[in-house]
């Protein structure tokens, strides 16, 4: 089964007052999943043709604050600025499709560049703001581990995202394809995880829904050799130091206990961190259950075991750092600084 069926579909409830308006809980993951198996959230998913625009509601001094708010909502598309056509070549076939974009690959006419283009139809209020969130918080953000943005564009019809494209695989789609990573596979891995993190939080960014399908492979290169990209950020929020976040994000079997109870900080990324690494040593989530409501009961309680047969090959430093991101308490749980220093230190003691 693969891994996004059983992690369950990314969910919102609440509102920060970082975060303009909290994504329903339809949303789904990206990119979609393969066409060879049943979806089992299928019905979750987010269709633009369903929504009736909120456009044609509207009396007309709401008209003209909508238009006001969005007329200039990116940055680099100011009017008059150049159509995306004209700037790219965009290919028809879609990369994929999130909760409320589509991914194409383009070639820039400038330099020919190959990248990739998220288009965000101008069907509602929400997709909007939450298009240029995600925007405004890529902006802050320059790593080798977080996928890049270029620039932006706007029409009549939609916004588009100008980012680095990736031409390896997802994440997830390497744990499909063998089950789990071997040891050192999964720490150069997971060191890099951690380090986009600890950048993140460093600007004062909480990513909110850290999980396998939220990384892009950059090359063709072997694992051991190649680098990890983080991508969509449209359920982050910025914060403030000993701020508490209100908003219940994420998916639910990589999301940390106190984010269902509404009163976290950003720590609940380095819990999401340690079930990603439990999962890469050994094809198993920490945390699971039939319904979305048993694997929340199951994240609730935070007890986990090292009873896979996997584990037994593991060494203790691996089973220390697991133990460190999914500390309870999340006053006593690992920072990104020291999980990335612990993570530095087994890579150095690990024969490759």
């Amino acid at each position: 089964m693969p891994i996004s069926a059983f992690a369950g579909p990314c969910f919102a409830e609440g509102n920060d007052c970082s975060m303009p308006h909290a994504r329903a809980s339809k949303d789904c993951t990206f990119p979609p999943p393969e066409h060879n198996y049943h979806d089992p959230y299928e019905e979750c998913r987010y269709d633009a043709s369903e929504e009736v625009s909120p456009l044609v509601k509207m009396l007309p001094s709401e008209m003209q604050q909508w238009q006001k708010e969005t007329s200039n909502i990116f940055g680099s598309a100011r009017r008059g600025a150049p159509d995306i056509m004209t700037a790219y070549t965009v290919e028809s076939e879609t990369l994929g499709a999130g909760a409320y974009g589509v991914c194409f690959k383009a070639h820039c006419k400038s330099n020919g560049e190959v990248r990739a283009v998220k288009m965000i139809p101008r069907t509602s209020r929400e997709s909007l703001r939450w298009g240029w969130e995600e925007v405004r918080i890529m902006k802050l953000l320059n790593h080798p581990n977080i996928i890049t943005l270029h620039e932006t564009f706007e029409d009549v019809n939609a916004v588009y995202i100008v980012m680095e494209l990736c031409a390896g695989e997802g994440l997830v789609n390497k744990l499909n394809d063998g089950g789990h990573f071997t040891e050192h596979q999964a720490k150069v891995l997971m060191l890099q995880i951690l380090k986009a993190v600890e950048h993140i939080h460093n600007n004062w960014i909480c990513h909110r829904d850290l999980k396998p399908d939220n990384f892009l492979l950059l090359t063709l290169l072997p694992l051991e050799r190649n680098t990890l990209k983080l991508i969509d950020f449209g359920m982050s929020c910025t914060f403030e130091q000993g701020e508490f976040l209100r908003t219940r994000a994420g998916t639910p079997s990589f999301t940390a206990p106190e984010v269902l109870k509404a009163h976290y900080t950003e720590r609940c990324d380095i819990w999401s961190a340690g079930v990603m690494l439990f999962l890469f040593l050994c094809g198993e989530l920490p945390f699971q259950g039939g319904t979305i409501d048993a694997v929340f009961e199951a994240v609730e309680y935070g007890n986990f075991k090292f009873i896979a047969p996997a584990w037994k090959k593991v060494t203790e430093d691996a089973k220390d750092l697991v133990r460190g991101c999914l500390t309870y308490d999340p006053e006593q749980r690992l920072t990104a600084s020291k999980a990335c220093a612990q993570m530095n230190a087994a890579l150095s003691l690990q024969p490759v």
